[in-house]
């Protein structure tokens, strides 16, 4: 049992958004009926402890006034708490695609392959990290759609895929209604890579003739 001011958050916890209303009920209820499941914790210097898992749980405590939370205390590294802290989530259904995105990168960025990774949590495809990551690649207004559920997860992955001038393009198909099914999205942002992929293919030829000219006038 901790005192509920000697417990942080963690910065890093790939959940940033609570809903009032379930954090509310949530509260009466351990108010009511006591704490089923202990949050976890790692110890920090000054006698603080870190949420590993279990922030919704200490917000709970926090709204009820709550002196004390129960608590189990591990110590693991700062990798290993990010990664606990990802597992927890992944295990609940509300957690959004950009919240997935930003965890995984955090740890991809410290040299961890999206392969590593998804055996440290259990994900069996690796390309589940890099479909999701590739998300933080969209254009900032439709990162921002995306944020607010204005944008399916389908639609942003397809989105993220093109550069982002295309994906301007893409998005004009989407609101027109010409991408009313997966396949017709897919097929569309196809269209644009194949389109792109020509284009540069061109060019470099295009660059070659003009650099055999400059040699043949040179001679």
């Amino acid at each position: 049992s901790l005192p509920t001011s000697s417990v942080i958050p963690n910065p890093d916890q790939p959940r940033k958004r609570f809903d009032p209303q379930a954090l509310a009920d949530l509260a009466a209820s351990i108010k009511e009926n006591g704490l089923i499941q202990p949050i976890t914790v790692r110890p920090l210097p000054d006698g603080l402890h870190m949420i590993i898992a279990g922030e919704r749980r200490y917000r709970a405590h926090i709204l009820g006034g709550l002196d004390t939370i129960e608590a189990n205390v591990i110590d693991v590294t700062e990798a290993d708490r990010d990664i606990l802290a990802i597992v927890e989530n992944l295990q609940r259904e509300d957690i959004t695609p950009l919240e997935e995105a930003r965890a995984y990168q955090r740890i991809l960025d410290t040299g961890v392959t999206a392969e590593e990774l998804a055996h440290k949590i259990g994900i069996k495809q690796p390309h589940r990290i890099t479909d999701r990551t590739a998300l933080l690649r969209l254009n900032p207004s439709y990162l921002a759609l995306l944020e607010k559920g204005h944008l399916s997860p389908s639609q942003g992955t397809e989105l993220a895929r093109l550069e982002p001038s295309d994906q301007d393009l893409l998005f004009r198909m989407i609101n027109d209604g010409r991408c009313s099914t997966y396949l017709k999205l897919r097929a569309a942002a196809d269209g644009f890579i194949a389109a792109r992929s020509q284009s540069s293919m061109f060019e470099d030829r295009s660059e070659e003739r003009r650099v055999g000219k400059s040699v043949d006038l040179g001679g």
